[in-house]
Order: structure tokens, then C-alpha cells, then sequence
């Protein structure tokens, strides 16, 4: 089945432009309906907020909900010498999709199979993806001819990643995804289980609603059993990615964070901060292994107690004795997913304190060798730091909870 239509699907094009894209995994399920868009978007954002390069392909062609998910319906790609650029989502994240090709998002693309085979071939080989450490693809419902386009025009290159949810019927058509992608040689890296019962929030027990255990019975590795929460729903249809906008302690959120933490692991992919920019500013010059690089979220001249949202960043060179060998009041970047981790490891910081910071965020700082320091909750950052290094700088709660 893979090779009848080999000569149509000329890979030579695909490969090429694909070349600098190190991981590419598509997102299918047996079923509609079983959130299979939702996983895509999240796990692309999620990849970006762990600073990975990421861009997002929809080619559920006649049914694309990646624009609305990701908070960029009504943006549209443009077009430079018959490249398509993509929408940019975040620092780390860019997005195609068909949904935003049309500007009438009730206006169904009436297409068959060669057309659509030759829009997803346009997509791969046409789009200025250029480097990325992900491009994650959510393809429509079953085994048709987009999927199938995708896999031949990709052999080799992609892994599959099966959306299921736990009822028979859906396990069922999952079973024939399996096959599906055996019959194509191509490596499927596990499944998610999406509403996986329901854990009450008030007596914190789990409820198997539909069936236990059911995606267990495929055989395949488990990267995530995510419960039924009705604020999925609210965020995603509000344009925002649940894995960003959730709170740090919800139980969806949490799992959601540790299946991208084993894709990142299996693949092998996580990369290193940039610490070796060609352009260095003089503060960076001055930084020697004696020395401390602190940033400090900034208002109105004192420590902010909302890291994301302060006014300035307040970055001091500081000696071993505490003497701040200089400093410098910089603007943050757009606050966007990912954005400020890049941003301050680009700067060469090694220390931040702020009034809050989320735990993910944290989490970031500390895997790229930033240390972190939270609740301190007043102060000028001079005075901050002088506290610092005489060992009586206050630390009480976390301004930050999400």
C-alpha cells in the first residue's frame, strides 16, 4: 500500500524543506471527537514553553479547530515568492492550518482526494517552517487519504502519537490506526487516553465514568490518562491553551506537563539555552566566573510581585563581595509563552528574584541552570541585592499562582 502511489508523492521537495526539522510527530485518532486537537495544541504549546522550536500543522482540512484553540482565528499566513509563511502563535511557536486560508469559517472546503493530497504536499514543501526541534501535525479522524498522504510523503521521518477515549467503540478504530501505521513502517510512540474519568475537585477521588483501564488493553506505551474537566473546554474555546492558562496545581495540567516531559526524554531532543550569541552587549563582555548576573522584575521602581507582567528588568553584574559592577534597566519582551526564559538566558543571567513566578516557569529557569528566588516582597533591587548577599533577604509566599 505504501508505495502505489510513489510517483505522485515526489519526496524529494518535502525532505528538502524539511530538512532542519528534527522531530516530527503527528497526532491521529480512529475517532472524531475524542480530543485529538486538543492534544495538539497543547502538546505544541507545550513544547514551546519548554523552549523548544515548535510549528503546528492542521491539515484537518474539512475540519480545522487548531485556529480557534490557539487564539488565532482571523490572522493569515502571507506569502513571499510562493512561500507560505506561517502565523506566528508565540517566540517558539508558529501555525498553519486551512482554517486560516478562509475568511468565511463557514465556508466548507469542498475538495477530493487528489486536491487534498496536493495541499498537504504544499503545506510541507512550500512552507518557510526553517529550524524547528518539533512540527506536530494533527491529522482528521481515521486512516484516509490525509493521513495517509502525510505518512508516504514522510517515511521514516514521523512518529504517531493515537488519541483514544476509553469506550470500546473508540478503541475499537483505534485498533485499525495501529494497523494502519504498521502497514506504513511508521513508529508510533504511544497513546493518550483524553477523558479519562473524572477527579472531583472537592473529594479528590477519581471516577471511572466511561470504562477503566481501557487504552491499556492496546498494548501501547501510556503517555498520559487525562481526565474530563470542564475548564478544557472553556479555555479552549476562549482561544487559550490550557497547559499555558490552567492553574499549576490542576490535575489535567499536571499530566499533560509530565507526558511532554517523556516525549521530550524518548526523543532526545531537549536543547540548550543560547548563551553564546554572536552580538554580546558590554555587560555580558564583563561577566567572569567570579561574578553574578541577577535579574529583578521591576514597578515603579521596586520588585515586582507579578514576574511576568513587571514594567522593566533590572540586571546587575554583581562581584563577590556584593558591589554591583554595573547594571542596566531593560524592557521585557511580549509576554508570551516561553518567551522570558529565552529572553533572560539570552542575557546571561544565572539569578532571578522576584515577588512570584508560576512553577512551571520556575521549572524552566532551573533546567537551563537559572537559579530562582521568590517572595520577596519589597524593595528596590539595590537594596535587594545588598540583603542578598548579607544573607538576610526575606522570602515569604509566592506572589504567583499560576
Amino acid at each position: 500500500m505504501a508505495n502505489n502511489m510513489d510517483g505522485f508523492l515526489d519526496n524529494k521537495e518535502v525532505f528538502e524543506n524539511l530538512k532542519d526539522v528534527k522531530n516530527i510527530i503527528v497526532i491521529m485518532s480512529g475517532k472524531g471527537g475524542v480530543g485529538k486537537s486538543t492534544v495538539a495544541v497543547n502538546l505544541a504549546t507545550g513544547f514551546a514553553l519548554n523552549g523548544m522550536k515548535t510549528g503546528l500543522l492542521d491539515i484537518d482540512l474539512h475540519g480545522p479547530s487548531v485556529p480557534k484553540m490557539a487564539g488565532i482565528s482571523g490572522k493569515e499566513p502571507f506569502f513571499i515568492e510562493n512561500r507560505i509563511v506561517p502565523v506566528k502563535v508565540s517566540e517558539n511557536l508558529i501555525t498553519l492550518s486551512t482554517g486560516l486560508l478562509n475568511k468565511d469559517e463557514e465556508q466548507p472546503f469542498i475538495w477530493r482526494g487528489p486536491m487534498k493530497m496536493s495541499v498537504i504536499k504544499q503545506f510541507l514543501k512550500d512552507t518557510e517552517w526553517g529550524e524547528l526541534d518539533y512540527l506536530v501535525v494533527d491529522c482528521p479522524p481515521g486512516t484516509g487519504d490525509e493521513s495517509l498522504s502525510l505518512l508516504q510523503m514522510l517515511p521514516g521521518l514521523a512518529k504517531v502519537i493515537i488519541v483514544t477515549t476509553p469506550q470500546q467503540v473508540s478503541l475499537l478504530d483505534v485498533k485499525k490506526s495501529i494497523k494502519f501505521c504498521k502497514d506504513l513502517n511508521t513508529e508510533i510512540l504511544g497513546v493518550v487516553e483524553n477523558m479519562s474519568g473524572f477527579y472531583c475537585p472537592d473529594c479528590k477521588t477519581y471516577h471511572a465514568i466511561f470504562m477503566d483501564n481501557g487504552a491499556k488493553s492496546l498494548g501501547l506505551e501510556m503517555l498520559a490518562e487525562l481526565p474530563l474537566d470542564p475548564e478544557i473546554v472553556k479555555l479552549s474555546d476562549e482561544g487559550k491553551p490550557f497547559i499555558y492558562f490552567a492553574k499549576d496545581d490542576n490535575v489535567v495540567k499536571i499530566r499533560f506537563e509530565k507526558m511532554i516531559d517523556t516525549i521530550l526524554n524518548n526523543t532526545n531532543k531537549k536543547t540548550e539555552t543560547n548563551n553564546n550569541s554572536g552580538e554580546k552587549n558590554n555587560m555580558t563582555e564583563k561577566t567572569t566566573k567570579n561574578t553574578k548576573k541577577i535579574a529583578i522584575p521591576v514597578a515603579q521602581g521596586n520588585v515586582c510581585l507579578h514576574f511576568g507582567h513587571c514594567e522593566k528588568f533590572f540586571i546587575a553584574i554583581t562581584e563577590e563581595n556584593g558591589n554591583i559592577q554595573s547594571s542596566e534597566l531593560l524592557d521585557p519582551p511580549v509576554h508570551e509563552p516561553g518567551v522570558l526564559p529565552k529572553w533572560l538566558g539570552e542575557q546571561n543571567v544565572n539569578l532571578i528574584i522576584a515577588g512570584g513566578m508560576g512553577s512551571r516557569a520556575q521549572t524552566l529557569f532551573n533546567d537551563n541552570g537559572i537559579e530562582v528566588i521568590t517572595g520577596v516582597g519589597e524593595g528596590t533591587p539595590e537594596e535587594i541585592i545588598a540583603k542578598y548577599y548579607n544573607n538576610t533577604l526575606e522570602k515569604g509566599v509566592n506572589y504567583c499562582d499560576h
